[in-house]
């Protein structure tokens, strides 16, 4: 299939996320300019595979955004949990609108994991 990275008519806006290691994150790619709600919605690895939430161990959820498309707009999420947040990883929303052609589009959203320490004061 052909996916493309060129807005053909609605605007997807990614929310990239920095997020302490070990803990869960949630990413999202907001679609706005629709009259309809998206005829589909995948959430893809950095490497371009797609992920599979069905499974109940499945450390993704996923959440098309379809329950609450409101005035022209859809949020999708993914929710990632916290042991697989150990690096930083750009994941890929994928959106296919039949209104506006079908052809899936494709943004990239930058989940940033940063570690916390402390350091001992001495007084």
């Amino acid at each position: 299939a052909v996916v493309s990275t060129q807005s053909t008519g609605f605007g997807i806006t990614p929310v990239s996320k920095e997020q302490v290691a070990n803990s869960p994150a949630t990413l999202a790619c907001v679609v706005s300019g629709l009259t309809e709600r998206l005829s589909e919605v995948q959430w893809r690895h950095s490497d371009d595979s797609p992920i599979d939430d069905s499974d109940p161990s499945s450390p993704y959820t996923i959440d098309d955004g379809s329950s609450g498309f409101a005035d022209g707009t859809q949020t999708t999420t993914l929710t990632i949990v916290g042991a697989q947040n150990t690096e930083d990883t750009p994941y890929f929303c994928v959106v296919t609108s039949n209104e506006y052609g079908g052809t899936p589009e494709k943004r990239a959203v930058a989940l940033n994991v940063y570690t916390v320490s402390s350091t001992p004061k001495s007084i």
